[in-house]
Order: C-alpha cells, then structure tokens, then sequence
C-alpha cells in the first residue's frame, strides 16, 4: 500500500511536468488527456489518451490525402473548429445570402473564411517532427522515483 502511495505520488509529480510540455494550440485537449491510473496491484500508469499525442511524440511523414482530393489544412482556431465541411458550407451559405440580397452598391460581403489566411487545400503536406516528450522524460522520471523510494525508505527506517 506505501509503495503504490509513492508511485501515485512519482506519477503525479512527472503529469505535471510532461503537462507543461504538451503543446496546446487551439482546444488544449491534448494537454487535459493526461490520466494517471492504478493498473494492476502496485502498478501505476500515466497515459494520454488522444490521438493526437501518438502523432507528436513520434512524428508523422510527408503525406498526401487518402480518399480525398486535396487535404484541408487550418490555419486559425476558427476553421479548426468548424472543419472542412463547415467551412465550405459557411462560404457557400455567405455567398447565397449576398447574392440573394442583391448586389447593393459599395457592399461587399466578405466570406466568413478566407482561403489562405483561415485554410488551405493543398495535394501534399510535410510531416510533423517528433516531440519526443515521454522519452525525454523518462530520465528524470528514474530520478524522481529513486529520490521518493529513499525518501521513503529513510522515513520508514527511523
């Protein structure tokens, strides 16, 4: 029971510093996936559970688009979020709607996102360079364990 308590402890002490070296970008999700789990009996686990974690601690290759055409890459939050579906519909629906409205004089709608400042398509992109985050931590980890054990230890032997 005292050991699983100082590798809950370890555990917690090495989620709040690969935290701090999980890049958030636009939701932070990647960042508030870290869990630390009790597996079985004494065994304690930090996991990420997003996908996307798997992409920056390894990397990714320069690729193409599967099924698609061309590949839709964000750039803002705003396009992020709404996708590539949604911003083709909000385009199109922005354009009906001034087309409809009809052309008044001095007026000209802009689309809600703008091909090249918002998103781009394109036919291939440049992978992503790994992060290595886990594996950087995995020395300190060692140490931060061995300095709890024999925190421990020393205590339990007085």
């Amino acid at each position: 029971a005292n050991r699983t308590k100082v590798h809950y402890q370890a555990a917690q002490i090495w989620k709040g510093r690969i935290i701090r070296r999980t890049p958030k970008r636009w939701t932070g999700q990647t960042r508030r996936s870290w869990v630390v789990r009790n597996t079985s009996g004494t065994e304690v686990e930090l996991a990420n559970t997003s996908k996307v974690m798997r992409y920056l601690e390894y990397g990714t290759r320069a690729h193409g688009p599967k099924r698609a055409k061309m590949l839709f890459v964000p750039l803002t939050r705003k396009a992020f979020l709404a996708g590539p579906r949604g911003v083709i519909a909000a385009n199109k629906a922005a354009s009906a709607a001034a087309a409809s409205s009809g052309g008044k004089k001095g007026r000209k709608r802009k689309p809600p996102f703008v091909v090249g400042k918002d998103f781009v398509f394109t036919k291939r992109v440049r992978g992503i360079r790994a992060m290595n985050i886990v594996r950087d931590a995995i020395p300190f980890a060692r140490a931060t364990l061995k300095a709890l054990m024999t925190r421990h230890l020393v205590e339990k032997l007085r």
